[in-house]
């Protein structure tokens, strides 16, 4: 593991010599607060770097992915080797290390939280590869009711549970259902275990994505599409579009994003297309599509539903409506209109204890601020402050990210500001709070 890491950090310290930046320079180029230590302690195999440093970095330096993929290699080599430790002290298998209660008091609690937090997607490999791991995995007492139910009470408590929390439970019974689908079954009892196996693989996807881990995102939602397709499950594929197409949005592949979910969008199952339909708003505004958008938007608003435990992404309701007329109206500069529904999807989501969603609509608040005629920051600023304090505790990535874009602009325009100052200061800590190995 130290190999690798010390690999890594000389690899990044040849390229930035090699670009004629000094440590210093290169942070400044990067736009990351943390500085030329931070860029020292990664060269010296000290620290891991975040997946977002090094997709920057790696960009930056002309790297084409190396970077990435290395440092892929030191996370999931780290990761393997924890829970194989942990496995020996509790004297369990390794595929039940996360989900094990904490025997040696607090100092054992940190490192189990740390766990679930950076060490939680492993089961990524065994995704690319079932038929090694699968075997060795304990069989799962779940019936086919009782899987039906966990999965319709993943969805009822998702939006509203740390996210961290969730993943040893879904890989269980991902697991589980996998381990059944080894052994001789009907033809139609294996049709509905692919499709429970694939909703299970869609939760660990989105698990994965809102804590930042890309890699086993990629693996986990191919592995759901691929099930979905088995299983002839609309829902199902749907939502692994809207996820595919969310991916793209969040790493900033806009017109990619609209495209799938239109091309998912007029087919779809009734729950997943005001979904599909905010996904296309949202990602055409960002494409310069506006016309799109709007299309996108009178389609979601046109088959919104009312809220229920269905599973797949939150189901697309008045509040949702609101919220994504928030995020999409101010991508297009309607700022005025779009601090109103950001206002009103938040009263709708109070007392909800959906902290990501809120933490969304205040991302959105606080980009409506932004784009009115005369934008204010100080406002702006105390939105984007609560969406980061609304989901301390319990991160979520992809408003971490919002955020970190939002004070990316309002630093370039108002870096004098004080609530903009302060604004970074969270910010950095939020991010240190996503997983040790995303700081």
């Amino acid at each position: 593991m130290e190999d690798l890491r010390t690999r890594l950090g000389a690899e990044i310290r040849r390229l930035r010599e090699a670009a004629g930046l000094s440590q210093e320079e290169l942070s400044d180029q990067l736009g990351y607060a943390a500085g030329r230590n931070y860029v020292s302690r990664i060269e010296n195999g000290r620290d891991l770097a975040s997946e977002e440093w090094t997709r920057a970095v790696d960009q930056q330096l002309g790297a084409n992915g190396s970077l990435v993929a290395l440092r892929f290699e030191v996370w999931r080599t780290d990761q393997l080797r924890r829970i194989e430790e942990k496995a020996t002290v509790l004297g369990v298998d390794s595929a039940v290390a996360l989900a094990a209660p904490s025997q040696q008091g607090e100092e054992d609690g940190v490192d189990r939280r740390q766990m679930l937090q950076a060490g939680c997607f492993t089961t990524a490999v065994v995704a690319a590869d079932l038929s090694n791991q699968i075997a060795a995995a304990d069989p799962s007492p779940f019936t086919l009711h009782e899987i039906s139910i966990d999965l319709h009470r993943i969805a009822e408590t998702y939006n509203t549970t740390p996210r961290a929390q969730l993943v040893p439970r879904v890989e269980a019974g991902w697991l589980g259902v996998e381990k059944l689908l080894d052994t001789r079954i009907s033809a139609k009892l294996r049709k509905r275990l692919t499709g429970h196996a694939g909703w299970y693989a869609y939760y660990l996807g989105t698990l994965a994505f809102d804590l930042g881990h890309d890699q086993a995102t990629g693996a986990y939602l191919s592995l759901a599409g691929q099930h979905a397709t088995e299983a002839s499950d609309r829902l199902l594929a749907g939502s692994v579009a809207a996820m595919d197409s969310a991916f793209a949005y969040f790493n900033r592949q806009y017109a990619l994003a609209a495209d799938i979910a239109a091309e998912a969008r007029p087919h779809a199952d009734p729950h997943i297309r005001p979904f599909l339909a905010a996904n296309e708003a949202r990602a055409s505004a960002m494409a310069r599509r506006p016309e799109p958008a709007r299309v996108a938007l009178e389609d979601m608003q046109t088959h919104a539903l009312a809220s229920d435990a269905t599973p797949g992404p939150t189901t697309i309701d008045e509040e949702g409506v609101h919220s994504m007329l928030a995020v999409v109206l101010a991508h297009l500069g309607d700022g005025e209109a779009a601090a109103a529904h950001a206002g009103r999807s938040l009263e709708l989501l109070s007392g909800t204890g959906q902290f990501g969603e809120t933490g969304g609509t205040y991302n959105a608040l606080c980009r409506a601020f932004l784009r009115r005629p005369d934008p204010d920051p100080e406002q702006a600023a105390a939105a984007a402050h609560a969406a980061l304090t609304v989901i301390d505790g319990r991160p979520v990535r992809w408003v971490i990210q919002s955020t970190a874009q939002l004070w990316r602009e309002m630093e370039r325009r108002w870096p004098e500001l004080p609530a903009v100052q302060d604004l970074g200061e969270v910010l950095v800590s939020s991010r240190k709070a996503l997983a040790p190995a995303l700081v």
